[in-house]
Parts: structure tokens; C-alpha cells; sequence
């Protein structure tokens, strides 16, 4: 093998492996942030429905308002590949969870009452 090949495979290697790293690193970042909206996601929920208890028929508001203080987490080179409507999923999964336990809540006190 003539030393120029060399050069290439090893400057294509150098390449490859720089390509994983990054790609790790921002896979890293990336989990961090969707651990982060997750983590912040309920108490916002839980204010929006404070800041539009007045209001009838607010559910989108409410998760528009949601998104938009979530979405500040999100740094600007990871935006196009965490977008707002994957932001609107999460939130909508965290106030399903929370409306199906408050549900579960509910039953539970009214067959306490009924008994």
C-alpha cells in the first residue's frame, strides 16, 4: 500500500470517528433536553391551568402557552430536529397522564363515599 493511501484511510478514519462522536454527543444532549422538558412539562401544565382557569373552551391556548415556555429549553441547532410539534407530544402525554391519574383519584374517593 503506497503511503498516500495510507494518508487517505487514515484521514478517513480520523473522519468517521469524529462523525460518531459528535453524533453522540449531541444524541447525549439531545436526551437531556427531552429529560428536562419532561421534568418541567407537569408544573407547566399545572400553571397554564391556573393562568386560564377563567377561560372556557382554553385547551389549546393552554398547550400553545405550554409549548412556548418549553420550547426556550431547546437550543437553537438541536430546534430542527426537536421541533414544536414533538414539544406538543410530549406535553400532551404528560397532561394525559395527569388527567387519567386524577381520574384514578377520583374513582377511588368515590367508592371510599359509596361504601
Amino acid at each position: 500500500m503506497s503511503e498516500s493511501m495510507v494518508h487517505i484511510l487514515t484521514t478517513l478514519a480520523w473522519i468517521v470517528i469524529g462523525a460518531l462522536a459528535a453524533y453522540y454527543k449531541s444524541s447525549q444532549s439531545a436526551q437531556k433536553v427531552v429529560s428536562r422538558i419532561k421534568g418541567k412539562a407537569p408544573s407547566l401544565i399545572a400553571q397554564a391551568e391556573r393562568e386560564y382557569a377563567s377561560a372556557t373552551k382554553a385547551g389549546g391556548q393552554k398547550l400553545t402557552w405550554v409549548v412556548d415556555h418549553l420550547y426556550v429549553y431547546v437550543p437553537k441547532w438541536m430546534q430542527a430536529f426537536l421541533t414544536r410539534n414533538m414539544i406538543e407530544k410530549i406535553v400532551q402525554t404528560a397532561f394525559d397522564g395527569a388527567q387519567e391519574y386524577a381520574r384514578t383519584q377520583l374513582d377511588k374517593l368515590a367508592n371510599k363515599v359509596v361504601k
